[in-house]
């Protein structure tokens, strides 16, 4: 029952509370998935920042947990107290809304539910292990975390020490299962191929309801395109190269991530941003993110660039250009530069 409290808490309950603040003070439409989506690579962006450099330094993975638990407490309480100023999540007109759905909304409703509950039960019964080379590596170094005490020091295909892999030590993201494990008991494995598979497949989901809300202006459309894309999930062509292998296969691996639930993530708060002034404090979302990118796969770092960059060049071409919203594609691109630019130094 603790293991289970746990999981609700780092997986559910923390980065709705880390990203709630946000929501309501961006005025996102879908306040609780833009909330959940945005919290959880906030969280990814914190724990990316210590586990560098404590993986750099090599310094020890449980004072690692200790320090970023710490961390974590402090921002969900400072969130919580920002939360009871500013209000319930969800007000109650717009809870009533939803009370007076049409027929053919409760169709599309329920069609959206079904799809994303088989995949859920697959996730859950079915089982869908995928142990590939890759795979198999990123579970040994979570686990060689645990038991070694340290970050990327240990080969995971010899069991030998060895020199820190600078490329493995940048990508963060595969030691935070081994963070999970650490607190809720869960072995890694589990966690990765049962767990997380569940929840990343949810916060995917979650983030295409926020980018509904960025995309189409009626309620039906935005249900319409729910629907739509929970179906072509399931029978999209299951080739690597799909989005459709990326969320039903191995969705732990950050490519994985980074193509199926930050792109859209991204894609729709630069929706968000573009239809007004810049603001500096929009550029902060953009830095959260790419920091959650970087931690996900060196492949963020280069991918970062095009998917700020592009969207703000083409919002140029509308009648009122705000020729300030190009101050957007540094906040995007600053963190993934940084780190491309310690890759190179270092690995000389």
């Amino acid at each position: 029952m603790l293991k289970l409290i746990m999981i609700i808490l780092l997986l559910g309950a923390v980065p709705l509370i880390l990203g709630a603040p946000w929501a309501k003070a961006y005025k996102i439409r879908y306040t609780v998935a833009f909330a959940y989506g945005f919290g959880y690579f906030l969280e990814l962006a914190l724990f990316h920042i210590l586990a560098f450099l404590f993986a750099y330094f090599h310094l020890r993975f449980h004072v690692l947990t200790i320090v970023y638990s710490v961390l974590l407490a402090g921002a969900c309480t400072i969130n919580v107290i920002k939360i009871r100023k500013q209000g319930p999540i969800i007000p109650r007109e717009k809870i009533r809304t939803w009370e007076k759905l049409h027929w053919h909304e409760w169709i599309m409703l329920a069609g959206f539910l079904i799809a994303v509950g088989i995949q859920i039960y697959q996730g859950i019964v079915l089982d869908p292990t995928y142990m590939a080379a890759d795979d198999a590596a990123y579970v040994t170094m979570a686990n060689d975390a645990l038991t070694a005490d340290y970050m990327g020091t240990t080969d995971p295909y010899t069991g030998n020490a060895a020199a820190l892999d600078l490329s493995r030590a940048i990508q963060t993201s595969l030691f935070f299962p081994a963070y999970l494990t650490a607190l809720s008991g869960i072995s890694v494995a589990v966690m990765e191929h049962t767990v997380q598979y569940v929840q990343l497949l949810m916060l995917a989901y979650t983030i295409y309801i926020y980018l509904s809300g960025e995309l189409f202006e009626k309620r039906d459309n935005c249900l319409a395109f729910a629907a739509f894309v929970s179906v072509f999930y399931i029978f999209g062509y299951h080739s690597m190269y799909s989005l459709t292998f990326r969320l039903l296969g191995p969705n732990y691996q950050g490519k994985a991530i980074l193509a199926v639930s930050l792109t859209p993530m991204v894609f729709g708060i630069l929706i968000h941003i573009l239809k007004e002034p810049y603001r500096w404090q929009n550029g902060l979302l953009l830095l959260i993110l790419s920091l959650a990118a970087v931690s996900l796969t060196l492949w963020g770092t280069g991918t970062m660039l095009i998917i700020v960059t592009l969207p703000v060049l083409l919002s140029l071409v509308r009648k009122q250009r705000y020729w300030k919203h190009l101050l957007y594609i540094p906040w995007g691109v600053a963190a993934p530069a940084v780190f491309v630019a310690i890759y190179s130094f270092l690995s000389r």
